[in-house]
């Protein structure tokens, strides 16, 4: 018999909305370091520089949060349709004021902006102002195909994970030989994609609120100190140890919000921030690009005014979701 400890996989869904508001939090202070902030107080400059993480923290939760959604029963009419309102409606709205602005009133380019504005210059240009939505909306859109071959029920599901983690690493290693340009457009977001796969795979250790067994926080530790031994040593491109302490880290804020879940202002705070990080990471971005092309980007005060002003306009469109949702 497995030998249990007293850590449950269940609070990852417990407490999903502080882990995404956490994480956008992280993101935000990432961005602030990528700009060329700097504390001069090393643990905090290497936490900032590490923010990235919070991309595969996100895409673990939503992963999960995904199979959740599946698994009751769906109809891929509704499910695409929930997507299309929570995803695509507000990266259209949010997004197309940025768009104009950069292609239509700089240098009135109709056909750019059509290409900016449907994601495609991500892929074509290597454009990332906002490539986590030219990621997810791909990936949503396939992902009832992914539930149906590694949902429980399915008697290959081990097997089919294998082949796609096959498939994923060949598919890369011949994009890197044969159209490396491309790879290097789209590589921030496809070396992600195998995290959110796994989440979905694993999702069901969440859903029956597993114990976590000694093995498996073993793994867990390893493949953080891997990560971090990785890193130390500059072994793998930083993507990969991000990817190898993604799990760990993730069940680590969700102990961490739930320590912090007595806290009711600072509980409320990353509950908000996780419902809405979608608008603040666009919104952020956004801003953040406009702040970098007009001003003086390496000030704490310029970037705080960023800041605030991304949560300030994030917090007037969720109280306009809100009013919409309740009519």
């Amino acid at each position: 018999m497995k030998k249990e400890t007293s850590l449950r996989w269940g609070i990852l869904s417990d407490y999903r909305a502080q882990i995404m508001g956490f994480a956008i939090l992280w993101i935000i202070v990432f961005h602030g370091y990528d700009v060329g902030l700097r504390t001069n107080i090393r643990i905090v400059d290497y936490m900032a520089s590490r923010g990235s993480i919070g991309v595969e923290l996100f895409l673990i939760v939503s992963g999960i949060g995904m199979y959740y959604s599946l698994s009751k029963g769906y109809h891929l009419k509704t499910f695409y349709k929930k997507r299309i309102q929570r995803v695509v409606l507000p990266y259209l709205s949010i997004s197309l004021l940025f768009w104009v602005a950069k292609d239509l009133v700089r240098k009135f380019d109709v056909v750019h902006f059509l290409l900016d504005y449907s994601l495609i210059t991500f892929w074509t240009e290597r454009c990332r102002n906002i490539w986590f939505v030219a990621l997810i909306i791909p990936l949503y859109f396939v992902t009832p195909w992914i539930y149906e071959r590694l949902k429980p029920e399915n008697k290959n599901r081990i097997r089919n994970l294998v082949v796609f983690t096959v498939c994923f690493f060949a598919v890369e290693k011949a994009l890197h030989i044969y159209f490396p340009g491309l790879l290097s457009n789209i590589e921030i977001a496809y070396r992600r994609i195998l995290i959110y796969v796994l989440a979905i795979y694993f999702a069901p250790w969440v859903k029956q609120d597993k114990k976590v067994t000694v093995g498996e926080l073993l793994v867990l530790i390893a493949a953080f100190g891997g990560a971090f031994g990785l890193r130390v040593f500059n072994l793998v491109k930083s993507r990969w140890t991000g990817m190898l302490a993604s799990a760990p880290l993730t069940v680590l804020f969700a102990y961490g919000s739930k320590l912090v879940s007595g806290c009711k202002p600072l509980n409320r705070f990353a509950v908000w921030c996780g419902n809405n990080s979608l608008e603040l990471y666009m919104l952020h971005v956004m801003i953040r690009r406009v702040q970098i092309s007009v001003g003086d980007s390496t000030s704490f005060v310029h970037y705080g005014l960023v800041v605030l002003a991304s949560f300030a306009l994030a917090y007037v469109i969720s109280l306009y979701r809100k009013k919409k949702e309740s009519k």
